[in-house]
């Protein structure tokens, strides 16, 4: 809360130098910021100054945090854990589902890897350069 009202009153003495935003406005834009269950109470208060508004803001904001159950810090560890353990799965699985859409070309399969004309891997027939093709090749040239 205090760091919120004091960004709030440095933007506000950027924004109105001269003092001329009526007070009623000012506390309006003060109120939108808050959370939203503290501004209707403060709202209700009807604060005359800004300042007014901000230690409203205060004291309902203490007495809030006082109601609000305190989560233990296992307790967050405990669902961290279970939220990497979840986002894994997920992730997991869309792999899965994924590889079964596009399903990736065996490696096994080294048929699409050999050249056509001399039947070696490593090369296609464009690039072949193999002993025989070439014997054949300045044969028929001649």
């Amino acid at each position: 809360m205090d760091d919120y009202a004091n960004k709030f009153q440095r933007l506000q003495r950027k924004t109105d130098a001269n003092g001329r935003t009526p007070i009623a406005n000012v506390v309006r834009q003060f109120l939108t910021g808050l959370n939203p269950t503290i501004a209707p109470m403060v709202y209700a208060t009807a604060p005359a100054t800004l300042q007014a508004a901000i230690d409203t803001a205060k004291r309902y904001e203490a007495g809030f945090m006082m109601t609000q159950p305190k989560t233990s810090n296992y307790a967050e560890t405990e669902v961290t854990g279970q939220l990497e353990v979840l986002t894994a799965t997920v992730q997991q699985l869309l792999r899965k589902k994924e590889e079964e859409a596009y399903p990736r070309p065996n490696s096994n399969n080294n048929r699409n890897n050999n050249c056509f004309r001399c039947r070696e891997p490593g090369h296609f027939m464009r690039d072949c350069m193999s002993e025989k093709v070439l014997a054949t090749w300045k044969s028929n040239q001649n």
